[in-house]
């Protein structure tokens, strides 16, 4: 959106404003600026085919991407994290499905461990009393 207006007949406010006007116009009709990556470019940074990656949507529940309007798969920074750990257990460390399905619901459950407020002041005061012993 272009509007020509001599500078002369307006006041630095006002062109200001005018210009404020366009940036925003043009703003609201671009798309967002940081669109979600989908299930090609996903895909295409782990070098997988995106059937792979729809697979194992099938196979770990940890992983389920959202649709975005068309329809498509959208991947947030934690479903791209999974993504890199299925991918490192299956291709690097060389689990099977079952196994790397047992190493993730694995983590999800060790992530907090049941303590009571004085069972963790007690570890956290052991352990810098660890810290001290060896760096007095």
């Amino acid at each position: 959106m272009n509007v020509c207006v001599p500078r002369t007949l307006l006041s630095y406010t006002g062109f200001c404003l005018i210009r404020a006007m366009q940036l925003n116009f043009a703003e609201m009709s671009s798309p967002s600026p940081d669109p979600l990556p989908t299930i090609g470019s996903v895909s295409e940074s782990l070098g997988l085919e995106p059937h792979v990656v729809r697979y194992w949507e099938s196979e770990f529940e940890q992983l389920s991407p959202a649709k975005d309007e068309q329809g498509r798969r959208v991947y947030t920074e934690d479903d791209i994290a999974t993504l890199n750990r299925i991918y490192h257990l299956l291709k690097v460390e060389k689990y099977t499905l079952a196994g790397a399905r047992q190493v993730l619901e694995r983590g999800r459950k060790a992530s907090l461990p049941d303590m009571s407020e004085e069972d963790l002041r007690e570890l956290q005061t052991f352990l810098q009393d660890i810290l001290e012993q060896i760096d007095p």
